[in-house]
């Protein structure tokens, strides 16, 4: 199988060959579409778009009715503000399923 990866040049080296493999695994095997974006033009929403805390693996919906954080507290979504907020962008991926 050819896989074909476009990775943002805006992400350090590390970051990028975690996204490349990430995208390739779900790719493959979980049906997962990981998806490039720049977080200093905001979080994409929608009901088929999820962010995974690469740090603690938590997935969470893009568009939440309610506060929710990941486990490590990486990522943190304020349902008064409808933002998120974010402590390493590193360790944030966005996945359509």
């Amino acid at each position: 199988m050819i896989c074909s990866i476009v990775v943002s040049s805006s992400l350090t080296t590390p970051a990028r060959l975690v996204l490349s493999f990430l995208q390739f695994w779900s790719q493959l095997e979980m049906g997962k579409e990981y998806i490039n974006f720049d977080p200093v033009n905001g979080y994409p929403k929608g009901d088929d778009l999820f962010y995974e805390c690469l740090a603690c693996h938590v997935e969470l919906p893009s568009n939440p009715k309610e506060n929710l954080c990941c486990k490590c507290f990486n990522v943190f979504y304020d349902v008064d503000e409808d933002k998120f907020s974010v402590q390493d962008v590193k360790k944030i991926a966005l996945f359509r399923q």
